[in-house]
């Protein structure tokens, strides 16, 4: 399971289909590397532009493709369309390198290519464009007014370029931003565990609890019954660590899954469809353990948990445009830059103890190679981590952070009030990851609501 790679994805929004017409998509010459000034290699970028409520003099919103290959949506679906309509802004996607067929700069995901993948590079990439491409291209918006948009891994993205490039952008919208990195994320599940109690009660944790105690003991005792409960591809070997970590880590991903984007799609199983599923006492807890698990994963197939077959994945250089984008890509970022390893290290969750850091780190060595290992020190040292936002004053000024208290990346954001008056926090209790991006619709939390009019109140 690897619910690192799907970390940030946020959903499509379609609600705005009155202005797909306005909306249309461009190719831009970005520098492969921004900090050579030997190398003078391009490759084509994809963004997309949004002009329906754009006037002269008006602002540019520019939206942050993260670790996933952007769409129309982003100038025409997100929450930022509401606001460029207030402001009159020229609306803008730009993809993120290596996360797009059509945004990629080299032929293979190998390592001498992989180099060029950083948020350093994709930093400089939205710099670049915004002053050589915009300027030249849309001379009629205030260039002294340009506010970039952020979802996630693109919400860091997003406070960062305000913090790096200050005099390009004028204010960060950062959205479920983690922007402190960190090697064994063991809050995550901290939060999760909370979630789940918070909306369903004690009895749900008590019975995830109490099934993967089972399931643990199963393990050790008659590997074959559990693969078999489970519809394992093929045996499961209690002795084969690396394994057993991915397994377990499928049976935590349905949950974990569920409470980062709870409620965000009105047809997907939510918390409380998750926890009555598993406090159903006509079976026992491991028997809906292993319902559950199937059901949101392949309940018509197998679940294919060796962990060799995992690293082969990741190991595949080739672009296969049928394949899944990004997988090797933000598996290659998390394991040089981010780490936000999600494990079983913490006592204040429910899904046992066979998740260890070294699970992640053995990952990041044998899918890439020995020594690839996230560089967490640098990370924060060069963004300044959440304390930096916290405490000093004239750290990364005119940046808005919005968090959804219920969703476990929040604990890597900003969600406190720091010293500066030029940082706004707005956080929403019961909101999920990225929700407040999507424009309100009837059936999301009111907080939703309240964050986009604190938002909007800021911009103006």
């Amino acid at each position: 399971c690897f619910l690192l790679s799907v970390l940030m994805i946020f959903p499509t929004f379609l609600l705005f289909s009155s202005v797909l017409c306005g909306s249309t998509h461009y190719f831009t010459e970005q520098r492969l590397d921004h900090f050579n000034g030997a190398d003078s290699t391009v490759w084509s970028q994809r963004y997309f532009v949004n002009t329906s409520f754009g006037t002269t003099g008006g602002p540019v919103f520019l939206q942050l493709g993260g670790e996933g290959e952007l769409g129309v949506s982003s100038v025409d679906s997100y929450a930022m369309t509401m606001y460029g309509q207030q402001q009159g802004a020229l609306l803008v996607g730009l993809e993120h390198r290596f996360y797009s067929a059509h945004s990629m700069p080299k032929p293979d995901l190998s390592l001498d290519s992989l180099r060029y993948l950083s948020s350093q590079q994709a930093l400089a990439d939205a710099a670049y464009f915004v002053n050589v491409e915009l300027r030249s291209k849309y001379p009629q918006y205030d260039f002294n007014k340009v506010v970039v948009f952020g979802g996630s891994y693109s919400g860091a993205l997003a406070a960062w370029a305000r913090e790096k490039y200050p005099g390009t952008f004028l204010i960060g919208v950062a959205s479920s931003a983690p922007v402190r990195a960190e090697l064994d994320f063991l809050e995550y599940l901290d939060v999760v565990d909370k979630a789940l109690e918070e909306e369903f009660g004690e009895l749900c944790v008590s019975a995830i609890s109490s099934a993967t105690a089972k399931a643990e003991a199963l393990l050790d005792a008659d590997a074959g019954k559990l693969s078999s409960m489970f519809s394992l591809c093929s045996p499961l070997d209690a002795n084969d660590d690396k394994s057993v970590a991915n397994f377990f880590s499928y049976v935590a991903g349905t949950f974990m899954g569920t409470v980062q984007y709870n409620g965000e799609n009105p047809s997907a199983p939510n918390i409380r469809d998750l926890c009555k599923a598993m406090t159903n006492t006509s079976n026992s807890p491991l028997h809906n353990l292993a319902s559950v698990t199937k059901q949101f994963n392949d309940p018509a197939g197998c679940l294919d948990v060796d962990y060799e077959s995992m690293i082969k994945q990741l190991r595949n250089t080739t672009l296969d445009p049928a394949a899944p984008v990004g997988m090797r890509q933000w598996t290659y970022q998390t394991c040089t830059q981010f780490g936000y390893f999600q494990t079983t290290d913490s006592a204040k969750q429910p899904f046992g103890s066979r998740i260890p850091i070294s699970f992640y780190t053995d990952m990041c060595n044998d899918a890439f190679a020995n020594g690839v290992q996230p560089n967490i020190n640098f990370t924060n040292a060069y963004y300044g981590g959440v304390e930096s936002w916290l405490t000093k004053a004239n750290h990364g000024t005119y940046v808005i952070f919005a968090n959804g208290l219920a969703d476990p990346w929040h604990a890597l954001s900003v969600y406190t009030k720091p010293v500066s008056e030029n940082i706004a926090v707005f956080t929403c209790d019961v909101c999920a990851h990225c929700e407040n991006m999507e424009p309100y619709r009837e059936g999301l939390p009111i907080g939703v609501k309240e964050v986009q009019g604190n938002i909007s109140a800021t911009l103006d």
